[in-house]
């Protein structure tokens, strides 16, 4: 489409007056809209100044936050670094199994 053979320019079609449309949603974008914002639009990652697409199939949504981000997780689990292991596992007495929190990856 627009410039450039990144597959995710297959996401949007021409409309009319100079504006694409997400084949997801009813979205619409300027004509010189770059593509790093449809793939945010498409990857569902909020606080990145775009409208998320509530259409995208989960296959492409992923596929686009991992074009932007790297492949990285959404959320990586990390064990906690007060009374635990390097697997991860309580050492406090009485304490069962993994100690986890979520350390979120921008």
């Amino acid at each position: 489409m627009v410039g450039s053979n990144d597959p995710f320019w297959n996401s949007v079609e021409e409309s009319d007056k100079g504006r694409m449309k997400c084949k997801f949603c009813p979205h619409t974008y300027d004509i010189k809209t770059s593509i790093s914002r449809i793939k945010w639009h498409l990857s569902g990652e909020k606080r990145r100044g775009v409208v998320i697409c509530r259409g995208v199939p989960k296959e492409v949504q992923e596929a686009a936050w991992k074009a932007m981000c790297g492949g990285n997780k959404r959320q990586k689990i990390t064990a906690s670094s007060v009374n635990v292991n390097d697997c991860g596992i309580s050492t406090m007495e009485g304490g069962i199994g993994r100690v986890q929190r979520e350390v979120h990856m921008q």
